[in-house]
């Protein structure tokens, strides 16, 4: 038997497709059921349609758009004004997206990084010591060590900006923040 090619079986497929259509636009008497004493057997409704009407079987209540379903949602925009590298454009639109578009948040970044690095350590000293805060907003080794010390710390830059951002969302104070003018000409937002 020649197999059957794509369309060969699509065309199959719409012609009894057709047929169970125009067969269903037929009234069929009740008596027929009768006929063939399918009332006797329990199964026998399981392939009964009742009052049935072909001008409802193809109903999809489908309604035209209107003007807004057609407008795409408006996406704030952002970039970095300044002699920025590709890895510092692409990890603050990062960080723009995880902030649900937040320009304070990145005013903050900007102020407590300054390179937007995900590895850079603090440079402040004290007595001698450097501070051990790390990171694009410089957590704290010695207040979040469960961040600091997680292995996605250094090696998931996107995780390490989720970890930013969800402290600074429940209130965690980020000093470079206080540096927020310094931040502002840095970005363009539109």
């Amino acid at each position: 038997m020649k197999k059957l090619h794509t369309i060969d079986k699509i065309i199959v497929v719409l012609i009894l497709l057709l047929m169970i259509f125009v067969i269903s636009c037929f009234q069929i008497p009740e008596q027929t059921n009768q006929d063939l004493k399918l009332r006797e057997y329990p199964t026998h409704k399981m392939f009964l349609i009742e009052e049935a009407e072909a001008s409802n079987m193809l109903n999809f209540n489908v309604e035209p758009p209107t003007e807004n379903h057609w407008k795409l949602p408006y996406i704030p925009r952002m970039e970095l004004v300044g002699n920025y590298n590709e890895y510092q454009k692409h990890w603050t639109q990062v960080a723009w997206r995880i902030s649900g578009y937040d320009k304070e948040f990145m005013y903050m970044l900007k102020g407590e990084n300054g390179l937007f690095n995900h590895d850079r350590q603090s440079l402040v000293y004290s007595n001698g010591v450097r501070e051990p805060s790390y990171g694009f907003c410089q957590i704290h080794a010695g207040y979040h060590p469960k961040i600091v010390n997680d292995p996605r710390f250094f090696s998931d830059p996107e995780w390490q900006l989720q970890q930013c951002y969800r402290l600074w969302k429940e209130g965690t104070v980020f000093y470079g923040y206080n540096h927020r003018e310094k931040s502002i000409p840095h970005f363009k937002f539109y």
